[in-house]
């Protein structure tokens, strides 16, 4: 083991999938095992490549973010998710909490931002 971050993000938006991708190469020892664009995607990816962190959107085709949160929870309890999220909605983020992600980011942010959020979660053991 390299000591990498096994991660996987997971965004219905191409542009954010790549930011995520790129900044998280950049401030982090991170192996991004891949991108998801659905929710349906994610819990597959999820299961072949067992990562340890995933960013997470809430808000996505097939199957949104709060159930694939709790499925991948099922699955790997060990997993450190955090929420990515343009809802602004204190509701959602909070149940997500609840159900186990450990930390959350809201849309739009900047690299700095990112690297804070991702930083928490590394932490969090």
């Amino acid at each position: 083991m390299d000591g990498k971050l096994r991660t996987l993000i997971v965004d219905d938006s191409f542009i954010m999938r790549q930011f995520i991708h790129k900044m998280l190469e950049k401030y982090f020892n991170v192996e991004v095992l891949g991108h998801a664009e659905d929710g349906k995607k994610a819990l597959e990816m999820f299961r072949e490549t067992n990562p340890d962190y995933v960013t997470l959107d809430i808000t996505m085709p097939l199957m949104d973010g709060i159930s694939v949160l709790q499925s991948m929870l099922e699955i790997k309890p060990s997993a450190k998710i955090m929420i990515v999220t343009a809802l602004s909605d204190k509701e959602t983020a909070l149940r997500a909490l609840k159900i186990g992600a450990k930390n959350l980011i809201i849309k739009p942010f900047a690299a700095e931002k990112l690297k804070e959020a991702f930083g928490r979660l590394i932490e969090k053991n």
